[in-house]
Protein backbone atom coordinates (compact mmCIF):
# COMPACT_ATOMS: atom_id res chain seq x y z
CA UNK A 1 0.00 0.00 0.00
CA UNK A 2 2.67 2.10 0.64
CA UNK A 3 4.58 1.65 -2.26
CA UNK A 4 1.28 2.92 -4.25
CA UNK A 5 1.06 5.60 -2.12
CA UNK A 6 4.65 7.27 -3.09
CA UNK A 7 4.15 6.26 -6.50
CA UNK A 8 0.69 8.25 -6.57
CA UNK A 9 2.59 11.24 -4.80
CA UNK A 10 5.25 11.11 -7.23
CA UNK A 11 2.97 11.20 -10.37
CA UNK A 12 1.30 14.10 -8.84
CA UNK A 13 4.06 15.51 -7.51
CA UNK A 14 5.87 15.07 -11.66
CA UNK A 15 2.22 16.99 -13.29
CA UNK A 16 2.39 19.35 -11.25
CA UNK A 17 5.72 20.64 -11.56
CA UNK A 18 5.09 20.19 -15.68
CA UNK A 19 2.73 22.34 -15.39
CA UNK A 20 4.55 25.12 -13.78
CA UNK A 21 7.57 24.65 -15.93
CA UNK A 22 5.56 24.38 -19.53
CA UNK A 23 2.57 26.33 -18.34
CA UNK A 24 2.89 29.23 -15.60
CA UNK A 25 6.67 29.72 -16.34
CA UNK A 26 6.00 30.02 -20.28
CA UNK A 27 2.87 32.22 -19.28
CA UNK A 28 5.29 34.84 -17.25
CA UNK A 29 8.19 34.68 -20.10
CA UNK A 30 5.81 35.54 -23.10
CA UNK A 31 4.24 38.26 -20.62
CA UNK A 32 8.25 39.86 -20.17
CA UNK A 33 8.63 39.47 -23.51
CA UNK A 34 5.54 41.94 -23.95
CA UNK A 35 6.70 44.69 -21.35
CA UNK A 36 10.16 44.86 -22.07
CA UNK A 37 9.11 45.03 -25.94
CA UNK A 38 11.34 42.25 -26.54
CA UNK A 39 10.00 38.81 -28.19
CA UNK A 40 13.91 37.53 -27.83
CA UNK A 41 13.40 37.47 -24.00
CA UNK A 42 10.81 35.28 -24.28
CA UNK A 43 12.51 32.09 -24.54
CA UNK A 44 15.98 33.15 -22.49
CA UNK A 45 12.97 34.43 -19.56
CA UNK A 46 11.30 30.98 -19.27
CA UNK A 47 14.79 29.07 -19.49
CA UNK A 48 16.09 31.31 -16.18
CA UNK A 49 13.15 30.99 -14.38
CA UNK A 50 12.95 27.35 -15.06
CA UNK A 51 16.44 26.55 -13.79
CA UNK A 52 15.83 28.74 -11.02
CA UNK A 53 12.49 27.07 -9.60
CA UNK A 54 13.95 23.73 -10.31
CA UNK A 55 17.69 24.68 -8.65
CA UNK A 56 19.36 23.36 -11.74
CA UNK A 57 23.01 22.95 -11.08
CA UNK A 58 24.77 23.44 -14.15
CA UNK A 59 28.69 22.48 -13.77
CA UNK A 60 30.92 23.84 -16.83
CA UNK A 61 33.96 21.19 -17.03
CA UNK A 62 37.81 21.88 -17.56
CA UNK A 63 38.59 23.00 -21.08
CA UNK A 64 35.06 23.44 -22.13
CA UNK A 65 34.83 26.52 -25.04
CA UNK A 66 31.92 29.72 -25.32
CA UNK A 67 29.23 29.03 -28.13
CA UNK A 68 30.31 30.43 -30.88
CA UNK A 69 28.95 34.30 -31.20
CA UNK A 70 30.74 36.11 -34.24
CA UNK A 71 29.09 33.77 -36.85
CA UNK A 72 26.35 31.20 -37.39
CA UNK A 73 26.71 28.30 -36.32
CA UNK A 74 25.22 24.59 -35.64
CA UNK A 75 25.45 22.71 -32.40
CA UNK A 76 25.40 19.54 -31.90
CA UNK A 77 23.81 18.85 -28.47
CA UNK A 78 23.10 15.18 -26.96
CA UNK A 79 19.27 14.49 -26.68
CA UNK A 80 18.18 12.77 -22.88
CA UNK A 81 15.16 14.45 -21.26
CA UNK A 82 12.49 17.06 -21.52
CA UNK A 83 14.67 19.27 -19.29
CA UNK A 84 17.27 20.02 -22.66
CA UNK A 85 15.11 22.61 -23.66
CA UNK A 86 15.90 25.04 -20.31
CA UNK A 87 19.01 23.24 -19.70
CA UNK A 88 20.42 23.67 -23.23
CA UNK A 89 19.81 27.20 -23.69
CA UNK A 90 20.98 28.29 -20.35
CA UNK A 91 24.44 26.27 -21.12
CA UNK A 92 25.09 28.06 -24.21
CA UNK A 93 23.87 31.36 -22.44
CA UNK A 94 20.72 31.57 -24.70
CA UNK A 95 22.46 32.17 -28.10
CA UNK A 96 21.27 28.90 -29.82
CA UNK A 97 17.76 28.99 -31.56
CA UNK A 98 15.87 25.64 -31.49
CA UNK A 99 14.37 23.11 -33.77
CA UNK A 100 11.05 21.43 -32.82
CA UNK A 101 8.96 18.73 -33.95
CA UNK A 102 5.12 19.45 -33.50
CA UNK A 103 4.52 16.24 -31.64
CA UNK A 104 6.61 18.83 -28.86
CA UNK A 105 3.34 21.25 -28.91
CA UNK A 106 0.77 18.74 -28.68
CA UNK A 107 2.38 18.11 -24.71
CA UNK A 108 3.11 21.72 -24.62
CA UNK A 109 1.09 23.95 -27.03
CA UNK A 110 2.01 27.10 -24.96
CA UNK A 111 5.05 27.26 -27.10
CA UNK A 112 3.49 26.74 -30.28
CA UNK A 113 1.55 29.73 -29.33
CA UNK A 114 4.42 32.48 -28.82
CA UNK A 115 7.01 31.21 -31.54
CA UNK A 116 5.81 33.01 -34.09
CA UNK A 117 6.73 36.19 -31.68
CA UNK A 118 10.28 34.75 -29.96
CA UNK A 119 11.56 33.44 -33.62
CA UNK A 120 13.91 31.82 -31.37
CA UNK A 121 11.75 27.81 -31.70
CA UNK A 122 11.45 26.73 -34.95
CA UNK A 123 8.29 24.19 -34.89
CA UNK A 124 8.63 21.62 -38.44
CA UNK A 125 6.98 18.87 -39.36
CA UNK A 126 9.30 16.23 -39.24
CA UNK A 127 8.20 14.26 -42.92
CA UNK A 128 9.37 17.87 -44.25
CA UNK A 129 12.84 17.19 -44.74
CA UNK A 130 12.46 13.47 -46.06
CA UNK A 131 10.26 14.75 -48.93
CA UNK A 132 12.48 17.53 -49.46
CA UNK A 133 15.76 18.37 -47.95
CA UNK A 134 16.21 21.17 -50.02
CA UNK A 135 12.87 23.39 -49.56
CA UNK A 136 13.64 22.28 -45.70
CA UNK A 137 17.26 23.80 -46.10
CA UNK A 138 15.63 26.83 -47.41
CA UNK A 139 13.36 27.08 -44.75
CA UNK A 140 15.74 27.17 -42.05
CA UNK A 141 17.74 29.78 -43.92
CA UNK A 142 14.27 31.89 -43.72
CA UNK A 143 13.98 31.53 -39.63
CA UNK A 144 17.42 32.00 -38.82
CA UNK A 145 17.02 35.55 -40.88
CA UNK A 146 14.85 36.98 -38.66
CA UNK A 147 16.27 35.75 -35.56
CA UNK A 148 18.95 37.74 -33.50
CA UNK A 149 20.34 34.05 -32.12
CA UNK A 150 23.51 33.56 -34.29
CA UNK A 151 23.18 29.77 -33.49
CA UNK A 152 21.33 26.49 -33.97
CA UNK A 153 20.89 23.79 -31.85
CA UNK A 154 20.37 20.30 -33.27
CA UNK A 155 20.13 16.71 -31.73
CA UNK A 156 21.71 15.12 -34.32
CA UNK A 157 20.32 11.35 -31.87
CA UNK A 158 16.84 11.97 -33.67
CA UNK A 159 15.69 11.07 -30.48
CA UNK A 160 15.86 10.96 -26.26
CA UNK A 161 18.51 9.16 -25.03
CA UNK A 162 17.52 9.13 -21.30
CA UNK A 163 20.12 6.67 -19.06
CA UNK A 164 22.06 5.70 -22.44
CA UNK A 165 25.84 5.38 -21.34
CA UNK A 166 26.65 6.51 -24.57
CA UNK A 167 25.35 8.38 -28.18
CA UNK A 168 23.38 7.66 -30.67
CA UNK A 169 24.19 7.28 -34.24
CA UNK A 170 24.24 10.54 -35.76
CA UNK A 171 21.51 11.58 -38.40
CA UNK A 172 23.09 13.27 -41.30
CA UNK A 173 20.34 15.57 -42.49
CA UNK A 174 21.29 18.98 -40.81
CA UNK A 175 25.38 18.30 -40.76
CA UNK A 176 24.86 18.48 -44.73
CA UNK A 177 22.94 21.51 -44.07
CA UNK A 178 26.14 22.83 -42.56
CA UNK A 179 28.16 21.46 -44.89
CA UNK A 180 26.34 22.90 -48.20
CA UNK A 181 26.46 26.46 -46.04
CA UNK A 182 29.87 26.14 -45.34
CA UNK A 183 28.94 26.92 -41.17
CA UNK A 184 30.81 25.43 -38.07
CA UNK A 185 29.61 22.84 -36.09
CA UNK A 186 30.39 23.08 -32.50
CA UNK A 187 29.40 19.72 -30.23
CA UNK A 188 27.90 20.39 -27.09
CA UNK A 189 27.39 17.92 -24.35
CA UNK A 190 25.73 17.43 -21.69
CA UNK A 191 25.05 14.74 -18.61
CA UNK A 192 22.80 14.61 -15.38
CA UNK A 193 19.94 16.63 -16.86
CA UNK A 194 17.95 13.28 -16.94
CA UNK A 195 17.92 12.96 -13.34
CA UNK A 196 16.24 16.72 -12.79
CA UNK A 197 13.10 15.55 -15.51
CA UNK A 198 12.80 11.72 -16.25
CA UNK A 199 9.87 11.58 -18.12
CA UNK A 200 10.16 8.01 -18.81
CA UNK A 201 10.18 7.01 -15.58
CA UNK A 202 7.89 10.10 -14.01
CA UNK A 203 10.31 11.71 -11.74
CA UNK A 204 11.67 15.23 -11.12
CA UNK A 205 14.40 16.23 -8.71
CA UNK A 206 15.33 19.72 -7.67
CA UNK A 207 18.78 20.77 -7.31
CA UNK A 208 19.87 18.06 -9.84
CA UNK A 209 23.58 18.23 -10.79
CA UNK A 210 24.13 18.52 -14.31
CA UNK A 211 27.94 18.15 -16.33
CA UNK A 212 28.55 19.81 -19.81
CA UNK A 213 31.07 20.47 -22.15
CA UNK A 214 31.37 22.94 -25.13
CA UNK A 215 34.39 21.92 -27.92
CA UNK A 216 36.07 24.15 -30.19
CA UNK A 217 34.10 24.41 -33.49
CA UNK A 218 34.83 22.42 -36.61
CA UNK A 219 35.11 24.17 -39.65
CA UNK A 220 33.62 22.45 -42.36
CA UNK A 221 35.65 24.10 -45.02
CA UNK A 222 38.54 22.49 -43.56
CA UNK A 223 37.57 19.19 -44.89
CA UNK A 224 37.26 18.27 -48.63
CA UNK A 225 34.33 15.85 -48.84
CA UNK A 226 31.15 15.52 -46.70
CA UNK A 227 32.26 12.01 -45.79
CA UNK A 228 35.33 12.35 -44.06
CA UNK A 229 33.42 16.01 -42.13
CA UNK A 230 30.67 13.76 -40.89
CA UNK A 231 33.38 10.88 -40.16
CA UNK A 232 35.10 12.99 -37.84
CA UNK A 233 32.24 14.59 -36.88
CA UNK A 234 30.76 11.17 -35.22
CA UNK A 235 34.01 10.22 -33.78
CA UNK A 236 34.17 13.79 -32.07
CA UNK A 237 30.60 13.54 -30.63
CA UNK A 238 31.93 10.00 -28.69
CA UNK A 239 34.56 11.33 -27.76
CA UNK A 240 33.21 14.49 -26.05
CA UNK A 241 30.34 12.51 -24.54
CA UNK A 242 32.58 9.84 -22.97
CA UNK A 243 34.44 12.14 -21.92
CA UNK A 244 31.36 14.32 -19.66
CA UNK A 245 30.14 11.19 -19.02
CA UNK A 246 32.73 9.57 -17.28
CA UNK A 247 33.72 13.35 -15.18
CA UNK A 248 29.96 13.04 -14.33
CA UNK A 249 29.29 9.82 -13.16
CA UNK A 250 32.91 8.53 -11.79
CA UNK A 251 31.90 9.50 -8.34
CA UNK A 252 29.61 6.86 -8.15
CA UNK A 253 31.77 4.21 -9.01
Amino acid sequence: MMKILIKIYNTVHFFLNMVVVYYILSILGFIYGIISLNSFNIQSTWASLTCLFLNAKLKKLEGSQEPVRNEKALILVNHRSWSDFFIHDKMLDYTANFLARYLVAVAFPISLLVSPWMKTLWYFNRDAPRKDFQRFYKWCDDKWAVSKRNNLIVYPEGHRMFDATKPGPLKKGMIIYAYERKLPVQIAICVGNENLIHEKNIKINRGSEMSYFIDKPIKSTDYQTFESFFEHIQKRFGEVFEQVYQAHYQKDK
